[in-house]
């Protein structure tokens, strides 16, 4: 039954106390017809036994002179009765002796009596059997038919008044039910109003009135108090989220939140418009569209890293995206898991910033670095180098000249020329090392032979360069780039990393061009990733201003290797 379920606590409450006086009243009428009916029963057969106590008494004289006609005139006296509708005599051998049947009966069997004594109910009559004794002997049986009118009527008219007596009684019950009802009901309905208008208004200032100290009086209390709870709640997450959207919606970055598979965008701040060109509409439609911006180059290591590095905490990522009128923008994007009570990550928080300014300041410097460096190397070996090669020079012949006056002072300027000599060879070493002159005459393998002589020759290191195959790089600014990288990660081997053997391989590495630095030390640190150096952050950004990447780890026999894998085509079309 679901449609008392439905009903509201007014009529629930009625319908209630209407049903509980109803089965109230209905039960003490079937116990008052029970008992009615139980008495009137008693009381008819009391009245047979009387009467069938007189008549055999009075009969046992005829029955025994066998005159049947007294016993008729006997049994006539029934005619009083009219509830009665047969009186028989019977024999000792069962045969009929003598008969009364009231006039508006209907043909009744003649049978044999079963028994001389007792009763029984045979549906609307009663069959009534009393022994006839004369001188302490049975001569006959006395049977009385009595019909069940009169209990059948007063059953009527008791039902009737009974039937009436519930339905007032049912009336008075449900006006007193609908008066007593509203004690419960009304705090109830007034209460489920407030919750209503609550959920509906989201006004957590509404209350409930009218307290009493019963248990629905306890349930207003608390509903207050809960209400009162999330209404400080409120104001508190309102406040909350006031000051993230001020901050958000103020800083030119651009703060993300997306869910954890990335197929919904949740909140992204204004700052995405201005940077990737795009509306906050799009990238909410569609997750995806933010990914259709990154520049082709970087997709794939940026994709990989966000499925990779977002969930652990460890994004951290630089790349390029081209804005809807052509135009590139270097882009720092960072991103940090949100865990739930349980520790799950169920969201991931980013922040994205535009480091173009950052990023040409820092292309400018090392341009402007490069070009100082190759500037103090020229000066050093035009100026400084050929001042000591004039020193050295005097200090040569002012020991021809000292030889043959005094032999000590000779000697003495034989060691300042050697000492001059020495100095030249450093100074000359320091000038190609900041102006790799064969990096412009004669190309980067070259160069890096260079390199690798100069190394031997300085750190007694064996420093060896490999070229299995030739690869041609005829930019000059990649070649410099690529030169550097290679002078940091030597230099760093021959500083850091106890090395005795370092090799420079540059070669073809699965269709790619790979130049790598690898020694025989103790291995990279530890943590080289996490505490990345200048050198290191310079050698990334050299790298990744040619559009390759590059790689620090163990080598395979141990020690460290440096890598930078690039593109030879990017590389001439950049």
């Amino acid at each position: 039954m679901q449609w008392p379920r439905n009903l509201s606590i007014k009529r629930k409450l009625t319908l209630v106390i209407a049903l509980t006086s109803t089965m109230a009243l209905l039960l003490a009428a079937v116990a008052a017809v029970g008992y009615e009916f139980a008495h009137f029963r008693h009381e008819r057969v009391l009245d047979l036994t009387a009467q069938a106590e007189i008549i055999s008494a009075n009969s046992a004289t005829a029955l025994s002179h066998r005159d049947p006609n007294a016993a008729s005139q006997i049994l006539s006296a029934l005619q009083t009765q009219h509830e009665v509708v047969s009186g028989r005599i019977f024999d000792r051998a069962g045969r009929l002796f003598a008969e009364y049947v009231r006039p508006d009966a209907t043909a009744l069997p003649i049978s044999p009596p079963t028994q001389t004594e007792g009763y029984r109910f045979e549906g609307s009559h009663v069959l009534f059997y009393h022994a006839i004794i004369l001188d302490g002997r049975t001569i006959g049986t006395l049977v009385l038919r009595s019909d069940l009118r009169e209990l059948k009527g007063r059953f009527i008219v008791g039902t009737s008044i009974l039937v009436v007596a519930m339905l007032a009684s049912l009336l008075v019950a449900l006006l007193v039910a609908a008066r007593l009802q509203r004690i419960i009901s009304d705090p109830v309905l007034n209460l489920a109003r407030v919750a209503r208008e609550v959920a509906g208004k989201k006004d957590y200032s509404l209350r409930v009135a009218g307290q009493s100290n019963d248990e629905i009086g306890l349930l207003m209390k608390c509903f207050n108090e809960m209400v009162a709870q999330i209404q400080a709640r409120d104001n508190d997450l309102q406040a909350s989220e006031l000051r993230f959207r001020q901050l958000a919606e103020t800083i030119r970055e651009v703060f993300w939140i997306s869910d954890l598979p990335k197929k919904q965008i949740i909140y992204v701040s204004p700052g995405y418009e201005e940077i990737w060109g795009r509306s906050c509409a799009s990238l909410y439609a569609n997750a995806q569209d933010w990914r259709a911006a990154i520049h082709a180059e970087d997709r794939e290591r940026v994709l990989h890293a966000a499925v990779t590095r977002q969930v652990s905490g460890q994004y951290d990522e630089e790349y390029r995206i081209v804005r809807p009128d052509g135009s590139i923008r270097w882009i720092r994007d960072r991103a940090f898991p949100v865990r739930d009570e349980a520790g799950q990550v169920y969201r991931i928080v980013g922040i994205a910033e535009d480091i173009t300014g950052r990023k040409e300041l820092e292309r400018r410097l090392l341009e402007v670095t490069d070009r100082e460096q190759a500037r103090v190397g020229q000066d050093l070996h035009d100026g400084l180098c050929q001042q000591l090669v004039g020193a050295a020079f005097v200090a040569t012949l002012l020991k021809e000249d000292l030889a043959t006056q005094s032999q000590n002072e000779a000697q003495r300027a034989a060691k300042i020329a050697t000492l001059l000599n020495d100095a030249i060879n450093q100074a000359r070493n320091l000038a190609r090392g900041l102006y790799p002159i064969k990096l412009e005459t004669e190309g980067l393998l070259a160069a890096l032979l260079e390199l690798a002589t100069n190394v031997t020759n300085q750190s007694k290191i064996a420093c060896e360069v490999e070229c299995p195959q030739p690869v041609s790089i005829t930019d000059r600014a990649a070649a410099t780039h690529l030169y550097r990288i290679a002078q940091e990660a030597v230099n760093n081997a021959v500083r850091h990393a106890c090395a005795r053997r370092i090799v420079i391989h540059l070669g073809h590495e699965d269709g790619d061009a790979c130049l790598s630095v690898s020694d025989d030390g103790i291995g990279p640190p530890a943590e080289t990733a996490a505490s990345r150096g200048m050198g290191i952050r310079i050698m990334n950004y050299r790298s990744s201003m040619i559009g390759g990447a590059l790689a620090i780890g163990p080598g395979a026999r141990g020690g460290t290797i440096v890598s930078c894998i690039f593109d030879l085509k990017s590389l001439k079309e950049s």
